[in-house]
């Protein structure tokens, strides 16, 4: 944007932001982020969901395709979701089909790796799934012909899970959420 946060016609006008739990939580200071570098943004993250591929997502894609085309984006953020349980083909293919429905919309699809977590007795049978989803949504992207990327956000968040870095609070204590801050 420029000086006065008018776009500058970079082609970014709008974000729609997708994911579960830890994207909701991420999506106030995104929409701040964005706001100030005049970017619309809109979140349809949600809670104990939001993912495309493993439990509940038969229901998300429901309403999914309609939730993209009116939200009008010119690029899609999918977080990967500590529920894109499955195996490499059904990730591969709920990707792939997030990809063509971003497309199909006119936009282009980031994938964002989620935050590393501390497994807990309800995700410990899923960490294979967890920790194969970059690589899938990887193998999506490259073949995409420009439709698709991939942003590794372990630059922020570490490639393992910390609850406190550099002296200050950045996970919540249940081993999962980022931290409000």
């Amino acid at each position: 944007p420029t000086a006065t946060g008018t776009p500058t016609g970079h082609g970014l006008s709008k974000i729609l932001f997708l994911g579960d739990s830890i994207a909701a939580g991420e999506a106030l200071p995104l929409a701040a982020a964005a706001k100030a570098s005049g970017v619309g943004f809109q979140s349809i993250a949600s809670d104990g969901g939001g993912n495309v591929v493993g439990p509940a997502s038969g229901e998300h894609w429901k309403e999914l395709p309609e939730q993209i085309t009116s939200a009008k984006p010119a690029v899609v953020v999918y977080q990967l979701t500590t529920y894109d349980w499955g195996t490499r083909q059904e990730q591969q293919a709920a990707y792939d089909k997030l990809r063509a429905t971003v497309a199909g919309a006119g936009a282009k699809l980031v994938f964002v790796t989620a935050p590393p977590i501390k497994p807990d007795d309800f995700y410990l049978p899923h960490m294979a799934d967890l920790d194969r989803a970059p690589d899938v949504a990887r193998a999506v992207a490259a073949a995409s012909e420009g439709q698709a990327s991939v942003l590794d956000a372990g630059a922020v968040w570490g490639s393992t899970y910390q609850q406190v870095r550099d002296g200050k609070a950045d996970r919540g204590t249940d081993g999962i959420h980022t931290c409000p801050q």
